[in-house]
């Protein structure tokens, strides 16, 4: 619509010449055919007078200006409104307009001499002056004259912030604090009663705050909280300034003072749907969580949820809450909602696959990586986590496969990302397929990229053990991982099997022990472990704890629960001795 961005409506300035004093409506003569020469005269009374003649010229010069504009004529437009305001210069809002224009085109002279004849034209109101203040301070940088205006401005209109806040800005962006902070003192002794004035000095007073790692003043602290007690005091119940007053709190770090006057907010104002409201609520739960108190969080959460099911950054939140207290069920039902998949990001498609494995459904997992190789077929890394997933999910020929694309993929464009841990992942892929060569040289390619990986040793010793391979390089395999790591469970275990495999049961039980004690969480096969080397030792009552142990954190384990039955079994059909009061 051209530089006045849309059209400009005089509501309430006195636009029309039926507005002016002295003026007379002029019907139209509708339906008449007039002789070559025919004048009409106006009765005297009907006569413009000079000043509603001018108006009237004004009004005509306006729609001769919305005509251009509409038309998309900006200059003609321009020239007209400047007629309109060399007529009649009393429009002050039409001349702020134009004279930003102006000043926009390189005519801030223009505009400011523009803004002038309209203050003199319209004393007493303090936009036009505040107007040429900015004028004069941003485009001409003459700050002693803008102040000049600006003072002005606050004479004729000392409840309106806005002269307030540019003087204080243009102190600042002097470097003259002690000037800027004299501003606020001066508006401080105002006596208005308007609560938005003392919020906008609470505003303005906390900018400092902003700075994370400015140290909070507690005089300024003090005084900002009187400005925020003059805006209850004169607001009342106005849920919009009181959450501006919650916010303030925020921002000086009074996180504690902040939550009840957003729950006043929220009481006042109960609908969750609105999008205020929302907000307000949103501000209360991040303010519950600086401070830790996540269940009073999710609650918050929870209630803009139930409300605004389909919003996103909520839901996602929600997730992550839930996330961390180990909820891992609600995190994915809200991570799920809270994503849109058609714009999500891959980072995206891995969390909510990641909480799917957590919950135990791999299947899931590897249809939301599928998704996303889909989505993203030029990224490698997905190529990667499909490839995991798969194997994790026992889709082992598929997962190989996908090893073998993602090792291609990443030597062409990330050929770093091939290194020792790819191929510790891949060869235990491969364990887990059942394909214990290729696991064998994928292991050993992880130990001759980084000699350091404690846990590529350990896992190939312990493959070959547990299938009674090579056991002696086995064991050396493993007796390096503990020189790496000499308290890990996991490799304790492994020594203990090892000597298990040897038949040195007694060194077995010892590793095994302390395998057990110092395991975390409490794992089914270390128990097994022991369980068997009691029995191997001829103890069968410390073995059946042990499997017992073991078959509580796996009670689908067929293996275990056969060696509990036939140890039970044996115990229970033994015949009882002489002694045996119950023979």
């Amino acid at each position: 619509m051209g530089f006045l961005l849309g059209i400009f409506l005089f509501a309430g300035v006195g636009f029309s010449p039926l507005h002016a004093e002295g003026d007379a409506y002029v019907p139209a003569v509708q339906n008449a055919t007039l002789e070559p020469g025919f004048q009409i005269s106006a009765e005297s009374d009907l006569i413009l007078s000079p000043l509603g003649d001018r108006k009237a010229q004004a009004m005509a010069e306006f729609v001769k200006a919305f005509i251009a504009e509409d038309d998309g004529d900006s200059e003609a437009a321009l020239a007209a409104y400047l007629r309109v305001l060399d007529l009649d210069p009393t429009y002050s809002e039409l001349a702020i307009k134009i004279a930003l224009e102006l000043a926009r085109q390189g005519r801030v002279s223009d505009g400011i001499n523009l803004l002038k004849d309209s203050i003199k034209a319209v004393p007493g109101k303090p936009m036009p002056l505040l107007c040429v203040a900015q004028l004069y301070s941003r485009f001409l940088k003459k700050p002693d004259l803008a102040e000049k205006y600006l003072r002005e401005a606050i004479k004729v209109a000392p409840s309106v912030f806005a002269p307030w806040q540019e003087l204080y800005d243009i102190k600042r962006s002097a470097g003259l604090a002690e000037q800027a902070n004299a501003v606020l003192d001066e508006a401080a002794k105002s006596k208005t009663v308007n609560p938005e004035f003392w919020l906008n000095l609470a505003e303005l007073a906390s900018q400092p705050f902003l700075n994370e790692t400015a140290k909070a003043d507690p005089d300024l602290v003090a005084r900002i909280n009187g400005f925020l007690d003059k805006t209850r005091e004169f607001g009342g119940d106005n849920t919009l300034l009181l959450g501006g007053v919650g916010d303030v709190l925020v921002i000086t770090r009074q996180i504690e003072e902040a939550i009840p006057v957003y729950l006043k907010v929220a009481e006042l104002k109960p609908k969750p749907e609105d999008p205020f409201i929302m907000r307000v609520l949103e501000k209360l739960g991040r303010c519950y969580l600086s401070l830790g108190q996540k269940a009073d969080a999710i609650r918050i959460f929870e209630e803009i949820t139930k409300a605004n099911p389909d919003r996103q950054e909520t839901r996602e939140i929600l997730g992550e809450l839930y996330e961390q207290e180990g909820e891992t069920g609600k995190a994915l039902e809200h991570f799920s909602r809270g994503i849109d998949l058609e714009n999500a990001q891959p980072e995206h498609f891995v969390r909510l696959a990641n909480l799917m494995l957590e919950a135990k459904d791999s299947e899931r997992a590897v249809e939301m990586l599928r998704k996303a190789r889909a989505k993203f077929p030029d990224l490698p890394v997905i190529a990667l986590r499909l490839a995991m997933t798969l194997s994790l999910a026992k889709q082992h020929d598929e997962a190989l496969a996908m090893f073998e694309t993602a090792k291609l993929e990443l030597s062409d464009e990330r050929p770093e990302a091939v290194n020792a841990e790819f191929y510790f992942s891949y060869g235990a892929a491969a364990e887990q397929a059942g394909k214990l060569d290729q696991a064998a040289e994928l292991l050993k390619k992880t130990i001759e990229l980084d000699p350091n990986f404690a846990e590529a040793y350990n896992y190939l010793g312990y493959m070959w053990i547990d299938k009674d391979l090579q056991l002696d390089e086995a064991g050396e395999l493993i007796r390096r991982a503990l020189e790496f790591d000499p308290e890990n469970a996991a490799y304790l275990d492994s020594m203990g099997w090892f000597y298990f495999k040897k038949g040195e049961y007694e060194k077995a039980l010892t590793e095994l022990l302390r395998a057990a004690e110092k395991i975390v969480p409490a794992d089914a096969v270390v128990f097994d472990h022991v369980g068997d080397t009691y029995h191997k030792l001829g103890k069968i009552a410390d073995a059946l704890i042990y499997w017992q142990k073991a078959s509580a954190l796996e009670p689908d384990n067929k293996t275990i629960a056969e060696k509990i039955e036939k140890v039970r079994t044996k115990v229970t059909s033994a015949p009882k001795s002489p002694a045996d009061p119950g023979r």
